[in-house]
């Protein structure tokens, strides 16, 4: 059952950015990443049985805002795709400290209360290993996209399946050293490591027709 709502939530992630973007435009874009990186945030502190492997949820969600920067780079600017960039990781930030703010106040409504600890309190480790890994994997994705567009200026696949894949491979190398090397043993580290990364390799290649989709269907549309 866990494969099928993936796949479905996977899905509605990936079609509705390009809604977003068909609608708002780049604007949209923006949007959607801000929305998508805090609810990711949010999302990678549970955790999901996937043919008897434990892997972090919210891949698809990360998967997107790497495609949406990926749009902004081709369609608008690497300047632009970087202001997008910021604008994700200070989202997070943002609901991040309001919530800490929020949960020093003493609530009226114990459950409520309880919910929104266990919610907005993740395990800190986490918390900054997932900032971390954003931040720097994406900056390195609008870089990496650049370069590969300049060198291969003819091949939408090479300029976003090369610079997303490396930028998911670093994203999970922070990501999960910080978050759980130490909190496991080596065997168990290593096979969430891998495990991580070939979930986002492979959403990496599903997110593919969908930057063709955002370029050579709705970029013309919105670009009148």
């Amino acid at each position: 059952m866990n494969i099928v709502i993936l796949l479905l939530s996977t899905l509605l992630t990936f079609l509705v950015l390009l809604v977003f973007f068909r609608l708002f435009g780049e604007k949209g874009l923006y949007s959607f990443i801000a929305i998508s990186v805090v609810l990711a945030n949010i999302l990678v502190t549970q955790t999901i049985n996937l043919f008897g492997i434990v892997i972090t949820h919210g891949n698809a969600l990360y998967a997107s805002g790497y495609l949406a920067t990926d749009i902004i780079s081709e369609c608008y600017s690497k300047k632009e795709a970087k202001k997008a960039v910021y604008l994700g990781f200070a989202s997070s930030l943002f609901v991040l400290m309001i919530m800490a703010l929020t949960l020093s106040l003493k609530l009226e409504g114990e459950e409520t209360e309880a919910a929104l600890r266990t919610l907005f309190t993740p395990f800190l480790r986490i918390t900054v290993g997932s900032l971390i890994a954003y931040l720097i994997s994406n900056l390195h994705d609008v870089q990496a996209f650049e370069f590969w567009k300049n060198k291969y200026q003819s091949s939408l696949a090479i300029r976003n399946l090369f610079s997303t894949l490396l930028s998911q491979l670093i994203d999970t190398l922070i990501f999960c050293s910080v978050a759980f090397y130490g909190t496991y043993e080596t065997s168990v580290f290593i096979s969430i490591l891998v495990s991580t990364y070939v979930l986002k390799f492979l959403l990496t290649l599903f997110a593919h027709p969908f930057f063709r989709i955002a370029k050579k269907k709705i970029y013309p549309l919105v670009s009148d």
